[in-house]
């Protein structure tokens, strides 16, 4: 599943080669020095990547669903994340344990720069795309039928711009770093505590 045309702008030869040029660069740089390993985008993977043609879909960064409007594919991965939701509350629930969603972000989401190197290195145009999307659906689900959640994103953005480090590991990877662990721990903590014993 590929994003469409309508995601891409900038798609001309001169830009996209001096794009090509230019991550090039910040890959090799990336991959010999510890300084520069966040100079690189976010993976998108498996699939084709390049300026115009992205697979939407992934177990990276499926940039998919943040494409505004949504294509039928997403459409129907967010039903199915909403209906294994319901499931799981109401699977454990019925055996009178307690159930927590929690919602783990991706890096485009928490740091402007990640957003910004994954938008120029494959040419996307940032109209086309709404990054709290996911988790304002997700939420919204959640709150309406009144199964609790977590949703990290807030917590991790706050600390990303305040403090100015990254909670994902080096090279464009999408795993938390120690940071971002100590961050979703708390978070989680938070909200567990309060409840135990209930």
């Amino acid at each position: 599943v590929f994003l469409p045309r309508e995601a891409f702008k900038g798609l001309g030869p001169i830009r996209t080669f001096g794009r090509k040029v230019e991550f090039r660069i910040r890959y090799i740089f990336a991959r010999r020095l510890a300084l520069f390993g966040y100079a690189r985008p976010p993976r998108i993977v498996p699939g084709p990547r390049s300026p115009g043609n992205v697979n939407a879909v992934g177990n990276s960064t499926a940039i998919g669903l943040f494409y505004q409007p949504q294509i039928p594919e997403i459409t129907q991965m967010f039903t199915d994340f909403e209906a294994v939701i319901s499931g799981l509350h109401s699977r454990v629930t019925e055996d009178d344990a307690d159930f927590l969603a929690v919602f783990f972000p991706v890096r485009i989401q928490v740091s402007k720069r990640d957003w910004e190197l994954l938008r120029r290195a494959y040419a996307l145009d940032p109209s086309a795309f709404d990054l709290d999307y996911p988790n304002t659906r997700l939420g919204s689900f959640c709150r309406d039928r009144g199964i609790p959640f977590v949703d990290l994103l807030p917590s991790m953005k706050a600390v990303t711009e305040t403090e100015g480090v990254s909670v994902f590991r080096r090279l464009g990877d999408m795993h938390l770093n120690e940071r971002g662990q100590q961050i979703s721990a708390t978070a989680i903590c938070d909200e567990l505590i309060p409840n135990l014993g209930k």
